[in-house]
């Protein structure tokens, strides 16, 4: 989708998609190597969050952006920190699933993520489509960018009504 806004909103060639698009790789690379080396997560479950924040700004930020050279480069740099909060939320979130389940159920658990993520992609495209064709992919990052903030003000609520569940009453 980021070499899609290129060419219809910048209408940039596809070497400006291709520059995005390795942004995007080199933000999830940094990501990667900061985790595997210098961070030390206590919380995983508030960093995964911490990254899906992220990820929701970002792409917020992306369908903000005006149709200009500088708007592109915003969006380039956005796109390498929407990578970044890729892994921000990908990797706490899969070490915590490790953590937590148990080792002869893991594959099953890591099997049910697949199949979700397999399942929901297609229904995203059959909605994004026509949205981004009638509106404008801009549009599309920016409703994408707040229904991530919304699932995340979500998650927050039911983690904290669980949490409140589980603690005797004071």
């Amino acid at each position: 989708m980021h070499a899609v806004f290129c060419v219809a909103v910048y209408l940039l060639s596809a070497m400006y998609g291709s520059i995005v698009e390795v942004a995007f790789a080199a933000g999830m690379m940094i990501a990667a190597v900061l985790f595997g080396s210098i961070l030390k997560i206590k919380n995983k479950i508030r960093t995964s969050y911490l990254g899906l924040w992220g990820i929701g700004v970002a792409t917020t930020i992306c369908g903000l952006m005006p149709a200009t050279f500088v708007g592109w480069i915003i969006f380039a740099v956005t796109c390498a920190a929407m990578g970044a909060f890729g892994n921000v939320h990908g990797i706490p979130l899969t070490a915590y699933i490790q953590e937590t389940v148990a080792p002869e159920k893991m594959g099953r658990a890591f099997s049910l993520i697949g199949q979700v993520t397999a399942f929901t992609m297609p229904i995203g495209l059959l909605i994004s489509s026509p949205v981004a064709e009638k509106m404008g992919v801009h549009m599309w990052f920016l409703i994408s960018g707040l229904g991530i903030l919304l699932i995340l003000v979500i998650l927050i609520g039911i983690g904290g009504l669980l949490k409140k569940k589980r603690s005797p009453l004071t």
